[in-house]
Parts: C-alpha cells; structure tokens; sequence
C-alpha cells in the first residue's frame, strides 16, 4: 500500500465521493470506498480517515460536532476552496481521474458502456459536462437529504427529484451543480416549486402563495397534500444546507409568478 501523503487528485475522487455518501455510511465496508480504496492502492480504512477529514471543513458537520484529525492536509482546503469556486471543472477532472484509474486496471472494474452519441454541432465537452453535473447534483443531494422528500418523508427514489432552489435554466454553471442550491423533493412538490406555488423562506419553513390558497381550481387532495404543510419546517439535510441566497432569488423571481 501507499505512503500516506495524499495528492490533490486522490483528495479529489475521496472528496467527490463524500460529497454523495451519508456521513453514517462512511465506514471500510462501504463497497464504493472499497472499491475506490483499491483503485487508489490504499485500505479502505485510510479512504475512510480522509473523507472524514474532509468532513471536519463541512459547516453542516461542524455544527453537529463532527471532529476527525485535528492536523489535515492544507490539500483538503484547497479542495473545498476549488470546489466552491468551480463545481463544474471539479466535477468533470474526477470523472477523467476514474477513467484513468479503471483504465489501469483494466476491464476488472471498468463496466461496459453503450457510446454515446452527441448532435450534429453540438460542443461534446459541453454535454459531457452537463451530464456528469446533473448526475452529481442528484447522487449529492439524495444522498444529502437521506434519501427522503425533505417537505413529505417520501422515501421511495423513483419519486424523487433533486430540485434546484434557483432553477436549473436562469443558473451559472457553477450555481447548476452546486449542492447548496438544492432540495430533495417528491415530483409533486418539485413541480409546485418550480412553478412558484410554493416556497421555502430563510428559516426553511414552508410558505404557499396566496393565489394558489385561494383558487377554487384547488382540489381536497392538493389541498391536503400541499396546503396542510405551510408554517412547517423542512427536513434539513446532514451536508450542503441549502444557501439563503438561492432561496432569496427564489421567494422574489419565482414564488407566485405563474
């Protein structure tokens, strides 16, 4: 196994995978830190010590009193800077690192893909990008909110949708993958909140438009699905609570504009 110096690349792919990995299933006997453990010829014991580390500069796990080594690598800030910076280019060297890693390793753990197939015209590094952020977005903030409707408790994945607190079309690059610019939410309430029925204010509590209240279009079953939950506050998520500049930029360009 290696030296335990660790390099800005290998910080980043332990990085990216606790971005999308629930703090309690950061153990050796998670098999993607297995599997990444192994990539990196080191034990999955030391990738879990690292992804810890890199837990002790999250805010979220700050406040919950989360402590790892007290002497981290200056690497692991650096990375947290780069990430806040450019999720983007973050998002898209890890996906050039694991293909490099399972290159050398050959077809043992490289899975087969179907090739992709890009429009006439159409930058490809453009869509790659945008492929690679929207599936991190989503991994990151499921896996941030348990997994469950942070408005419902819905627990069932088919159903859930990672939403953009500032819609994925009016975002920068950076804001369309960055976690703090989302909310796991069941497709119904997704739909309600990117039309602007409903909202979240900067204490994360739940407010629906008056308008949408006071429609005599708004069945018994909409009513209690939706209407019930307003003054409530939503389930907050363990890592990348969502950024009160977003929800701002939400309660005033899209909250009761349909």
């Amino acid at each position: 196994m290696k030296a335990n110096i660790w390099t800005y690349d290998e910080t980043l792919l332990a990085f990216e995978l606790y971005c999308r990995t629930p703090f309690g299933k950061i153990t050796e006997r998670n098999p993607e830190i297995v599997e990444l453990a192994f990539l990196l010829n080191r034990t999955p014991t030391s990738l879990k010590m690292k992804m810890y580390n890199l837990a002790r500069l999250d805010p979220e796990e700050q406040a919950r009193g989360v402590v790892s080594l007290k002497h981290g690598a200056k690497v692991e800030k650096q990375i947290w800077r780069d990430f806040e910076i450019d999720s983007e280019s973050c998002i898209l060297k890890v996906a050039q690192l694991k293909e490099l890693l399972e290159s050398k390793h050959g077809s043992k753990l490289s899975k087969t893909k179907e090739p992709e197939i890009f429009p006439m015209g159409v930058d490809r590094e453009t869509i790659v990008k945008q492929r690679l952020g929207q599936s991190f977005f989503r991994n990151t903030i499921l896996s941030a909110y348990g997994y469950k409707c942070c408005i419902t408790g819905i627990n069932i994945a088919k159903f859930l949708i990672a939403s953009h607190i500032k819609p994925w079309r009016e975002s920068t690059p950076q804001e369309k993958t960055n976690p703090r610019n989302g909310l796991c939410l069941n497709a119904l309430h997704d739909k309600a909140f990117d039309q602007g029925y409903i909202t979240i204010n900067k204490d994360y509590k739940i407010i629906i438009a008056e308008k949408f209240k006071r429609s005599s279009y708004v069945d018994d079953v909409t009513r209690n699905f939706i209407i019930y939950k307003e003054g409530m506050e939503i389930v907050l998520p363990d890592k990348f609570k969502p950024n009160k500049e977003f929800i701002e930029y939400h309660n005033e360009m899209r909250f009761g504009k349909f």
